[in-house]
């Protein structure tokens, strides 16, 4: 059986409010896909938290094709950007303009960063 950590924690995804030293932001974008994992229990996001699921994951499949969109997405992850930085107008731009597209079959590595990381002969 599951077992769900204590309310009384502070990093509870039940916890009525992120702790103080995360921002609210990011603490939204990692417990809202916590009900996401198998075995989770729990009620089910609220809509603008669903909304903001899929919002996220258009932006992960666009960040494959886009590295603008990626560097946003791993700056809110991060904590070194705040989370408005996810529907700056340019990165509202580039998750609609890649949708649709097909994703690279493999890492886009360059032949350089591929020597570097012992893939090829440099």
């Amino acid at each position: 059986m599951p077992r769900r950590a204590p309310r009384s924690s502070p990093w509870s995804p039940s916890s009525p409010t992120p702790p103080s030293r995360a921002p609210a932001g990011a603490w939204d974008l990692s417990t809202g896909e916590d009900i996401n994992y198998p075995g989770a229990i729990g009620p089910r996001p609220p809509l603008p938290a669903r909304l903001l699921r899929g919002y996220v994951a258009r932006m992960m499949r666009a960040g494959l094709v886009d590295a603008s969109v990626m560097q946003a997405l791993m700056g809110v992850m991060t904590l070194s950007a705040p989370v408005n930085a996810l529907v700056s107008p340019g990165v509202l731009i580039a998750v609609a303009r890649s949708s649709g597209r097909p994703v690279p079959p493999g890492p886009t590595l360059t032949a350089e960063e591929r020597a570097r990381v012992g893939l090829t002969p440099g």
